[in-house]
């Protein structure tokens, strides 16, 4: 039995080997979604040989560590350069290659290491490993009680609304990678005393535990999925297109990337600069992802940075990956910064960014974007821009700029701040940051602040991304402005278990894939109408 299982998983382990090649060159999406399965099934049955036969029957640990070690690494390397990936303007394969570097060797090094330990258990003699109670176990079990708070660490993370900054914007999204880890990382903790039953029960006990609750996360978003497909469908129909994503979510995404087609990216292009000091000297610029079909004009999408009004700027800040993708998709991509305030109480620990701080209000700030609207409108032929056809999107405050734009937009009061020529169609703010400037210091409008009372009964539909471990921006303030909207408009929220604040950062991750997903649908939608 040992000798068929560990020859089923060594064929497994080749099938996972050759696959990305077969990604590159000969796309298809039946391959892709056998290799969605394959892919995790393998890795489970490789850990599965390691405990049971390697280390209960065989009592062998040399190899069987060598994989654990290599595995743990291995998605590691492969999170660092899917971040590293996101952080490049580039979607070119010859500007990133040592980031896709990264990606290949820790996913090869995976499996490769599998089949060096399958071929080991096969041909097995000499490869028994007596453990030695010397100190340096007691440095590994050290060393194993760190690793494992930091999962427990990880875990309560994910299920509680502890505000920890950047540590919750990542660690909800990547919960599936620990889930993983946690399996070899437990095993390593047995083999570092397999003769003690505390120890191997305290191991197994921990695999099962926090394994399973890791995995919670991913399990419930995709069992969510029917329900937000009816949703959406009744609300906004069924958008289809050959270019969408097939699938919510894919695994092999997940590990490997999303490839993106190569693009026109225009960096750093003044809109706006004040020469006189009226506005303290500031200077605010814009990036374009432009679609390489050069003789068409595009539907338009403008994406506005989030960082509580006093941070954050576009590109890496701003999930330049999305801006990347949808230029892929035939869309102008504008993406815009704006006057940053000092008024703040986040302020005395926010980067003064020069030439873009001062005593703004969120009134300055929205005004900053219609300056962008006009330049827009002036220069769309650049760009190959529709400006008839726009969308406009932003996280946390840059989704409450978002949607007080486009609710303001027409509105009397506010409607000569903007270029009456481009017509915006829909809105996709994400975890927005509807009344919260007030508080801490930020004045303005009470109707800008707090976008819902903008809302009438001709208002563009809006799709809306709302975590439910947000500790930024609670999803009742969510909850109260969709129950409004939803009077005499379109709108959806979807809204994400266990997703803190910013969960679509790492932008193979799945609450960003399953938003991606309908984020595209909605905006065909809307431009169609």
């Amino acid at each position: 039995m040992r000798r068929q299982i560990n020859q089923i998983s060594l064929l497994l382990n080749i099938l996972c080997i050759i696959y990305p090649i077969l990604r590159i060159y000969y796309p298809n999406q039946i391959i892709e979604i056998i290799a969605t399965i394959t892919i995790p099934f393998t890795l489970l049955l490789n850990y599965f040989i390691v405990y049971l036969y390697n280390f209960k029957r065989l009592k062998a640990y040399k190899y069987p560590r060598i994989f654990l070690k290599t595995s743990i690494i291995g998605l590691l390397m492969i999170i660092a350069g899917n971040f590293l990936k996101g952080a490049s303007y580039s979607s070119q394969i010859k500007q990133t290659w040592h980031i896709w570097t990264i990606i290949y060797i820790g996913y090869y090094s995976i499996f490769i290491s599998a089949i060096y330990n399958n071929i080991k258990t096969l041909g097995y003699n000499k490869y028994f490993i007596k453990i030695n109670n010397s100190k340096k176990n007691i440095i590994k079990n050290l060393i194993s009680l760190i690793y494992i708070l930091m999962i427990i660490a990880i875990t309560i993370i994910t299920y509680t609304k502890i505000y920890v900054s950047t540590i919750e914007m990542i660690i909800p999204e990547l919960s599936i990678t620990f889930a993983i880890i946690t399996i070899p990382l437990g095993l390593l903790i047995y083999s570092t005393n397999p003769k003690s039953e505390i120890n191997k029960k305290i191991s197994v006990i921990f695999i099962i535990i926090f394994s399973i609750l890791l995995t919670i996360p991913l399990i419930a978003n995709l069992t969510n999925i029917n329900k937000i497909d009816l949703k959406f469908s009744n609300t906004f129909g069924n958008q289809q297109n050959s270019k969408f994503r097939k699938v919510h979510f894919s695994f092999t995404d997940y590990l490997l990337g999303i490839k993106i087609p190569e693009i026109e990216i225009k960096k750093d292009i003044t809109y706006y600069k004040d020469t006189k000091g009226y506005e303290n000297n500031i200077e605010l610029k814009f990036d374009a992802y432009i679609p390489k079909n050069k003789n068409k004009e595009n539907p338009v999408i403008i994406r506005i940075h989030g960082g509580s009004w006093v941070g954050g700027n576009k590109g890496f800040y701003n999930m330049l990956q999305i801006n990347k993708y949808f230029a892929s998709q035939g869309y102008t991509v504008f993406d815009i910064q704006y006057g940053l305030t000092n008024t703040s109480i986040f302020s005395k620990n926010s980067e003064k960014i020069k030439n873009r701080t001062g005593n703004f209000t969120i009134d300055d700030m929205i005004k900053h974007i219609g300056y962008f609207t006009k330049y827009l409108e002036q220069n769309k032929q650049k760009y190959n821009a529709d400006t008839s056809k726009v969308i406009i999107s932003g996280g946390s405050s840059g989704g409450q700029l978002a949607t007080a734009i486009a609710l303001s937009y027409e509105n009397e009061k506010y409607k000569n701040w903007y270029d009456q020529n481009i017509k915006i169609k829909g809105i996709i703010p994400l975890y927005p940051a509807y009344t919260i400037a007030s508080k801490i210091g930020i004045e303005g409008e009470k109707e800008l602040i707090s976008p819902e009372k903008l809302i009438n009964k001709n208002n563009i539909p809006i799709l809306i991304y709302q975590g439910t471990k947000d500790t930024f921006v609670p999803e009742e303030i969510i909850k109260q402005f969709e129950k409004k909207y939803s009077e005499n408009n379109k709108i959806m929220t979807i809204y994400f278990p266990y997703s803190g604040h910013a969960n679509d950062i790492y932008f193979e991750g799945y609450y960003n894939q399953i938003f991606l997903y309908y984020m595209e649908r909605f905006i065909q939608y809307s431009i169609s109408k």
